[in-house]
């Protein structure tokens, strides 16, 4: 009866640790690899960013601030997904705001 226990408690202990280890294995697969500053090739966005300051017709309307935003929220949107956008700050107050509400229903 104790040796059954035993085997049970070996079992089971080296059960989780096959689980863990396969968990493990499988999040280092599924991982979001994120660039390294260097990798990446930003002379077209460059380009583009220094083509808008000497040419756009009315400059009084750029702002660095701007361009920044509409950079992110195009790489957002490029993904195509409906849950994956982004907020400016004032949207984001916005919208913290309003979760920030209560819920009711029927």
């Amino acid at each position: 009866m104790k040796n059954k226990k035993i085997i049970y408690s070996v079992i089971l202990a080296v059960c989780f640790v096959a689980v863990f280890c396969f968990g493990a294995w499988i999040g280092n697969k599924t991982a979001y690899h994120v660039p390294q500053p260097g990798t990446m090739d930003f002379s077209l966005f460059w380009d583009a960013y220094n083509k808008l300051q000497q040419n756009f017709i009315d400059p009084s309307k750029i702002t660095d601030q701007k361009i920044i935003y509409g950079a992110i929220q195009g790489m957002t949107d490029s993904l195509k997904d409906p849950y994956t956008v982004f907020f400016n700050p004032t949207q984001a107050k916005k919208f913290q705001q309003d979760l920030e509400g209560s819920f009711s229903g029927i």
